[in-house]
């Protein structure tokens, strides 16, 4: 779409052919659903390069998460940890009326009042009102997700790392996971990659990028951690 009188145009891309955009010079480019491209990393070296580095240029990379790991998340991390140029914004639902739902009455309120669950009680801790509650029991889980717990978090996440441990396809129970995340706060842990060694051994290499963080005290001393580089796991802890 080009427009004569501004010398300016609008072009629409594809991910699916690789390599694109790479002979354009951009000012604006917003790129959509990241995380779902056949080859992310691919479409984004091309695309990135076509943004010139200078004023009144714009680059949007928004996506709904895919599980940890892979070219979105990677960048999404360095961001938060401000080893990147880009600013980490997350949107939760709890942000949007939209996503709300009146009650009929007293009666239907005070119904959802009595049979809160864990759940309910960690959203309204992030700040859900009971309307939004009442949506998400009445339209969202059983319309929108079909009552897919796991899938609501995925495509209405209320914080970052509820998105990515709730998208994807974890070996563990995504609920567990995130229970356990969220009370594991009070310990500072240590990051890195689980490596197999062989059919006994699983080496934990640190690193700030990693996928993998440690919480449990029987397994760090908490004042030999920056002395540390790799623990060695024995496979029935695992």
């Amino acid at each position: 779409m080009r427009y004569g009188k501004l010398e300016s145009e609008i072009k629409l891309y594809t991910a699916e052919s690789g390599d694109v955009g790479s002979s354009d010079t951009i000012q604006d480019l917003h790129l959509t659903e990241v995380s779902k491209w056949r080859d992310p990393k691919t479409s984004l070296v091309a695309l990135l390069q076509t943004v010139p580095d200078k004023s009144n240029t714009l680059i949007v990379i928004e996506t709904t998460a895919k599980g940890i790991g892979g070219e979105f998340y990677d960048r999404w991390q360095m961001a938060k940890n401000g080893e990147s140029n880009y600013i980490p914004i997350f949107l939760s639902w709890l942000i949007d009326d939209e996503y709300t739902l009146k009650f009929r009455d007293q009666e239907d309120k005070d119904k959802l009042i009595n049979s809160i669950d864990e759940i309910e009680e960690g959203l309204l801790a992030s700040g859900a009102t009971l309307e939004h509650l009442n949506w998400r029991r009445k339209i969202g889980l059983p319309d929108k997700c079909g009552n897919d717990v796991d899938q609501f978090r995925q495509e209405y996440p209320s914080n970052d790392v509820e998105a990515f441990i709730a998208s994807g396809s974890p070996v563990f129970d995504a609920n567990k996971c995130y229970t356990n995340f969220t009370q594991a706060s009070r310990f500072n842990p240590l990051r890195g990659n689980l490596e197999q060694v062989d059919d006994k051994k699983v080496v934990f290499r640190q690193s700030e990028r990693g996928y993998v963080q440690i919480f449990d005290e029987s397994l760090l001393n908490e004042q030999e951690i920056k002395k540390m580089r790799c623990i060695d796991l024995p496979m029935e802890q695992m």
